[in-house]
């Protein structure tokens, strides 16, 4: 049975593995986009304890999805 596996894609290219698999493409649409909305919540915090160091950004982030045989 195939296992679909989600990526997160940056604007520079670099591409993150979730390391995690799903038995269905739909659930790992969502948890990319859950993960998404995850690394923007934690960068704001991060901006608001220290805007010197961390700055605001809003980045793309695309979730991709594999099929792992």
């Amino acid at each position: 049975m195939a296992k679909f596996k989600p990526f997160l894609l940056f604007e520079n290219g670099e591409e993150l593995d979730l390391e995690e698999e799903f038995d269905s493409e739909e659930e790992a649409v969502d948890y990319g986009f859950q993960s998404i909305a995850d690394y923007h919540t934690g960068m704001g915090v991060l901006h608001m304890s220290n805007p010197g160091d961390y700055p605001e950004e809003n980045e793309d982030i695309e979730v991709i999805i594999r099929e792992e045989s």
